[in-house]
Parts: structure tokens; sequence; C-alpha cells
């Protein structure tokens, strides 16, 4: 995915989301506080699977966010993030835009959703996925 390669060397977290699904259109103001939060260090991208590009664009209208959006209609991304098992899936890259983690399901809370970002591209310890040691 040409997107992720452009912000090699910033950790990423990728939401995979359809404007069809009950979970991710809830999950999706926890992310975007996130992405307020924390879009200084992380790169936030969305995927948008499975759905109309005319129903996504609507989604987004209603619903807007600070970082970018991909389609992927037939799930190849998904595939290659290993995320095409459900709705919505959350990918966390580190620096060097490996798969450090994937979580199918929607975060239930938005402090388990922080907490993974933490977890997962913004470890305390610098020798950590996302650290520079």
């Amino acid at each position: 995915m040409a997107t992720v390669r452009r912000l090699r060397g910033y950790p990423v977290v990728i939401n995979k989301w359809a404007s069809w699904c009950k979970p991710c259109q809830e999950e999706f103001p926890m992310l975007r506080r996130m992405s307020a939060k924390y879009g200084d260090r992380v790169a936030f991208i969305g995927l948008n699977a499975r759905d109309s590009n005319k129903k996504a664009r609507a989604f987004l209208r209603k619903n807007p966010t600070l970082y970018p959006h991909v389609i992927d209609p037939s799930e190849q991304i998904s595939s290659a993030l290993r995320a095409n098992r459900g709705f919505p899936s959350t990918i966390f890259l580190d620096r060097d835009a490996n798969i450090v983690s994937v979580s199918i399901g929607s975060f239930p809370t938005e402090t388990k959703l922080e907490q993974a970002i933490r977890r997962y591209v913004l470890p305390d310890r610098p020798d950590g996925p996302a650290g520079t040691g």
C-alpha cells in the first residue's frame, strides 16, 4: 500500500471499516479522537472495505476525519494486512511498516483503544517496536 510506504518512520494505525457495519460506526468517534490526540506521533489510515463508494463517501461526510481513507472493495489490502476476518479490524504497524498486531472486532471503550495504541505503536521503552533505540 503506497500510503503506508510514504509513512515509513511513523507508527501507523489502520482501521478497516464499512458504512454498513454498526460496530464500525460506534468505534469511529473513538478513532477520530485518538487521531487528534496522537496524530503528531502516529499516522492513522481508514481502510474502507466491501462497501459502496457512494455510501462510504456519505458516511465520511457525516463523520469527517483528519486522516485519509483508502478503498478496498474486494479486501485485497485487508488480506495483505491479515485483517480480512471481520469488521472492524485495527492493524498496528511499527515505524518500519511491520505488522505488530491485528485486532479483529471493535474496541469496547476508548481506554482499551488507547491502551492498544500505546502498547503496539507507542511503547514506553525505547527499544520497543516504535522506539528510536
